[in-house]
């Protein structure tokens, strides 16, 4: 799988009416921690989201892939692999470094300890500030209780704690759900994909008639 690949499961071909809630989850702390995974806000009726927050700093190597594994083997199993779509929100772009050392009998002959002692790299792991987002899903209203599950199983993936909440935008938009489907009435928003497109009020005259036509 591409590396590219593993940010985004389930129905991300669906668009934005197929999914109107969206599950949030984000650390959140005092701390700094190097994690990534985040849930979106796939819960209430009208596109309200779920999420955690972050709330310390640490560094976790391998807790992404966990925490992304955890949360889509729950949401396939409850809702089907079409009817959720889960994003992970970090990117593991901070490298780690270790400056391997002997343990054998006569190692301060071999090595020179501290001198020099920038290490080679050991992997990647991504640095999360507090009351940052780590992923997010979207999925029907009905399955509200699951995208909560599925985020709570996903938390203990990792050190520190976090916070699951309910997002009040319209699936994976940056729209409120109060205002969204007025907004669509009113063709201010087209479909773009899994998301939409905001029409402001300039412009050519030509391409506003031709949308409101």
């Amino acid at each position: 799988m591409p590396k590219s690949e593993f940010l985004i499961l389930g129905g991300r071909k669906q668009k934005w009416t197929s999914f109107h809630c969206v599950a949030t989850w984000c650390l959140m702390s005092t701390n700094s921690c190097h994690l990534k995974v985040r849930p979106h806000p796939s819960m209430g009726g009208r596109g309200e989201a779920v999420g955690v927050l972050c709330v310390t700093w640490c560094p976790l190597p391998s807790a992404l892939e966990a925490a992304r594994i955890c949360a889509n083997k729950y949401m396939v199993k409850s809702c089907g692999k079409d009817g959720f779509h889960i994003r992970v929100r970090l990117h593991p772009f901070h490298v780690i470094r270790i400056n391997k050392m002997l343990s054998c009998a006569g190692a301060d002959r071999l090595q020179t300890g501290m001198r020099g002692a920038f290490g080679k790299p050991q992997g990647t792991v991504a640095r999360v500030h507090i009351g940052q987002v780590i992923m997010s899903i979207r999925t029907k209203v009905q399955n509200k209780e699951h995208v909560i599950e599925a985020l709570r199983r996903a938390k203990f993936k990792f050190p520190g704690r976090q916070k699951i909440h309910i997002s009040k935008k319209w699936g994976f938009t940056k729209f409120n759900a109060d205002q969204f489907e007025d907004m669509i009435s009113e063709k201010r928003l087209i479909p773009d994909g899994c998301g939409v497109k905001y029409i402001p009020n300039r412009g050519p005259l030509d391409k506003w008639r031709a949308l409101h036509s």
